[in-house]
């Protein structure tokens, strides 16, 4: 990661470190810059609820909390009204990533819960994992999703005439390498 505030704002939060570990388990470390994007997408959540005064972003992991980060995920993807009356995000992968994270932090918190035994936060957990699985979709999933299919894939400059053959070639030299299995059948060529 590189150094700069939102790399402190993830290195000093508790909840972020412990999702970078789960996925450095999980992926391992070759996908280390994937675990980075994951942990600095959350710490830039979590500079944006910071402004509402709350330190970690583990405390705002609860149902009372749940419209405040909504929120905050809304801006920091940059929420606006398109053209046709839908709201749409300047980013919308930074929404569906948000989502996710937030989700993994609060099934994580509920799994710290269960095995401290701590009710107070296994009932936040509990709720805000209600509240994300009931309105998140409505309020911000649905409408990124709508933002990716709506950019599209925008080709900016179209192939030159010489980049057809050169891509076929390769295609050929690489895919050339394959064999069809052997099973009696009649494999077109």
């Amino acid at each position: 990661m590189r150094i700069d505030r939102v790399t402190k704002a993830a290195t000093s939060d508790p909840t972020i470190m412990r999702v970078g570990a789960v996925l450095l388990h999980k992926l391992g470390p070759r996908r280390a810059l994937d675990i980075s994007s994951s942990m600095r997408t959350l710490a830039r959540l979590q500079i944006r609820l910071r402004q509402h005064g709350v330190v970690g972003l583990g405390d705002d992991i609860t149902g009372s909390d749940f419209d405040k980060v909504t929120e905050a995920v809304e801006v920091e993807g940059g929420l606006y009204m398109h053209d046709s009356g839908r709201q749409l995000f300047r980013s919308p992968a930074y929404v569906l990533k948000a989502g996710n994270g937030l989700l993994r932090c609060a099934q994580m918190k509920r799994g710290v819960a269960l095995r401290t035994g701590d009710s107070v936060a296994l009932k936040e957990a509990d709720d805000y994992i209600s509240l994300h699985s009931a309105e998140f979709t409505d309020r911000a999933a649905s409408a990124a999703h709508a933002s990716l299919r709506i950019q599209g894939n925008k080709l900016s400059e179209f192939p030159d005439e010489i980049d057809l053959p050169n891509g076929c070639h390769l295609f050929v030299q690489t895919y050339s390498r394959f064999q069809m299995p052997s099973s009696g059948m009649n494999w077109p060529s």
